[in-house]
This record gives C-alpha cells, structure tokens and sequence, in this order.
C-alpha cells in the first residue's frame, strides 16, 4: 500500500486554517483523510494542549517550546505516522513552522526550536506539502 500524503496548513489565526482543513478533508474523502491540528490530536497531545492554553501557569519560551515538541512527537508517533503508513493522508492544522514563530517571538532560540522540532518529528519533519495562508485575519 503506498504512503498516504502529509498537507501542513499554516498562517495567522483567523486566516481560514480549520476550513480549508475541512475542505481538503472533504476533497481527499473523510475515510482517506485523518485531520489533526497541533497541539492536539492524542489524549496526551490534548492535555499538553490545556496546559498550554492555561494562561494562570507563568511559563518560560524555553518550557513553551518543550511542550509544543512534546505533543508533536506524541501525534506524529501515534496517530500521523501510523495513518500515513496505512495509506491515509494526513491534513494538519500548524506544525513545527509556528513553534518558531510563537516561540522565537516569546524569545526562544530559533536553532533550538529547529533542533527540538527534528527530534520530534523524526521522518516526518518535511511533509510532504506546506501551505501557507497569507492574509489578513481582518479579511
């Protein structure tokens, strides 16, 4: 069976990410098609997701970009890896490419987060298609 096809859609919030996800989700066919965004997708993904959300507990740049790696390789091990090898194609809300934006702007070195985000994604560090939406979230 050949590798399903890894899309990474990336831009601003507001930009219109989650629905072209759903349309290309749409296009693919749902069956054919897993759609995850990051943080997220796993249990443990989602949990790091909540910490990350909770805007009581002070953090580091540093801490931040340990937490979006963490839930990273949590969703490449055990949900994108093993649809891609079962033939799906996978459709991804954001990727390691916002760690650098979010983070580097927190503070974070950059090569850091370049280094961190390969460990955690291993493989699956380039995929196979990015696409970026350049827009004003006003629009």
């Amino acid at each position: 069976m050949p590798r399903g096809k890894y899309v990474v859609i990336e831009g601003l919030d507001g930009t219109g990410k989650t629905t072209q996800l759903t349309k290309m989700q749409e296009y693919f066919g749902a069956k054919n098609t897993l759609a995850v965004r990051e943080p997220g997708g796993t249990p443990m993904a989602e949990q790091i997701r909540s910490v990350l959300k909770d805007k009581k507990l002070p953090r580091s740049a540093k801490t931040n970009m340990f937490l979006f790696s963490a839930a990273r390789a949590d969703l490449l091990d055990n949900s994108i890896r093993p649809a891609l090898v079962s033939g799906k194609n996978v459709v991804c809300d954001r990727n390691w490419l916002s760690t650098i934006a979010y983070q580097a702007a927190e503070g974070a070195n950059v090569s850091d987060i370049l280094t961190l985000s390969k460990i955690a994604a291993g493989d699956l560090f380039e995929p196979d298609l990015i696409i970026l939406i350049d827009l004003d979230p006003a629009i």
